[in-house]
């Protein structure tokens, strides 16, 4: 292989190496803006309960847009400690999430 030819492949080989730096950085920057601009903060606050309420009730009042209403009670299970809606009694208090 003559020096001319290594030349040219190297400089082949850089320029491929600029190429896949750059281009992954661009891939990379939208993805993070995309992201960015999707992104919701959780607030919590805490709720009184009135008589006949459920954690289904509850969930159709504070559950967020593009929530699935099953995963938002079980997240209210969890973030309250209930095991079933028979431990919920009216003038008590849950707490709820919700996005702004």
């Amino acid at each position: 292989m003559t020096a001319k030819r290594r030349i040219i492949i190297r400089v082949i080989i850089l320029a491929i190496i600029i190429f896949a730096v750059i281009f992954g950085g661009v891939i990379i920057r939208r993805n993070v803006a995309a992201a960015s601009v999707g992104q919701k903060t959780r607030y919590y606050t805490s709720v009184q309960l009135r008589s006949g309420d459920s954690l289904w009730s509850i969930a159709d009042r504070y559950c967020p847009d593009g929530v699935e209403i099953r995963s938002y009670i079980e997240e209210l299970r969890r973030l309250n400690g209930i095991e079933n809606d028979r431990a919920l009694s009216s003038d008590s208090y849950i707490s709820v999430y919700y996005y702004k």
